[in-house]
């Protein structure tokens, strides 16, 4: 019975996951406009690059999402996988979490790579 009731709970958690996930991905949608810039080779992968501009007039309806419009998005997926390549970040204002927890300032650049693959 309690492998039954921990497979069970398991299950439920997976499901609560997939809709915040879905629900993030909503979020995201509506915080930005985004614009195909092109593509570009990367590592020997083709992506496309996609610039994301935080949308005028976005009202956020998820916790942490007030902080979407604070940055400006480069992303660079993979054209046959989907899947990111590199990610740049560009906080366009100033924003902090918590008193001493951590400070962004405008104009601070982010770099991210993801997926790389090791040749």
């Amino acid at each position: 019975m309690r492998t039954n009731s921990r497979a069970t709970s398991a299950c439920s958690r997976k499901k609560k996951d997939r809709e915040e996930g879905r629900q993030w991905a909503r979020e995201i949608s509506e915080a930005f406009n985004f614009h195909l810039a092109g593509t570009e080779m990367i590592e020997g992968r083709e992506t496309y690059v996609i610039d994301a501009q935080p949308r005028q007039g976005f009202h956020p309806h998820l916790k942490y999402a007030n902080y979407l419009p604070k940055f400006r998005f480069r992303i660079w997926p993979d054209k046959a996988e989907m899947q990111w390549v590199k990610l740049d970040a560009e906080c366009i204002d100033d924003l902090s979490w918590g008193w001493l927890l951590a400070r962004l300032h405008k104009g601070g650049p982010n770099s991210s790579r993801a997926n790389s693959r090791q040749r």
